[in-house]
């Protein structure tokens, strides 16, 4: 387990990285301190293409926690050449609001995983996923795991038909809806 302190000094490693293509910092236990530095090293880094800091269950998990997330909106911004984020697991809830505002007129983020973050569905979500969706080059979204429900599953398959809407792969699986 690498936890905050040790992911400080990876990130430092990673600001002046020109060679590192894909950092797999998945289950390592570091929570918002942790992502608040990984996230300001990836906004300054031009190798990174993808990033895992996912938590898989029952090992070390991860909490970057919404609190986290708000550097994840300067890294979006900034970062010209990262393509892929897995994110899932971090009980990230209301974060999603960073990645939204972070990831509106991007073109270079393709996949983005976000399941398993206790995302709750309602309006401000919905309002969050289209802006994602309709405001970005995503093709890949993983949503999984988060109980969006009917409401907020149905608003977002309705803007899916938008031409704006580039997603090919759409992964929502155990997102509480009722058929």
């Amino acid at each position: 387990m690498i936890g905050d302190e040790g992911i400080a000094e990876i990130a430092q490693a990673v600001k002046y990285s020109f060679s590192l293509v894909h950092l797999d910092l998945s289950s390592n236990g570091f929570g918002y301190k942790g992502g608040n530095k990984l996230f300001k090293a990836l906004a300054v880094n031009e190798s990174v293409t993808s990033i895992d800091v996912s938590s898989k269950r029952g090992v070390n998990k991860n909490r970057i926690t919404a609190r986290g997330m708000k550097w994840v909106t300067p890294m979006l911004k900034h970062n010209k050449t990262l393509s892929i984020i897995d994110l899932s697991g971090n009980a990230i809830k209301e974060g999603l609001a960073f990645i939204a505002e972070g990831i509106i007129g991007n073109v270079t983020i393709m996949s983005l995983k976000i399941g398993y973050n206790e995302i709750q569905g309602n309006a401000e979500t919905l309002k969050y996923l289209k802006a994602i969706l309709l405001h970005s080059k995503i093709i890949e979204l993983d949503i999984s795991g988060n109980p969006l429900g009917n409401k907020c599953a149905e608003g977002m398959f309705g803007f899916l038909t938008s031409e704006k809407a580039e997603l090919r792969r759409l992964i929502c699986s155990n997102i509480d809806i009722n058929c």
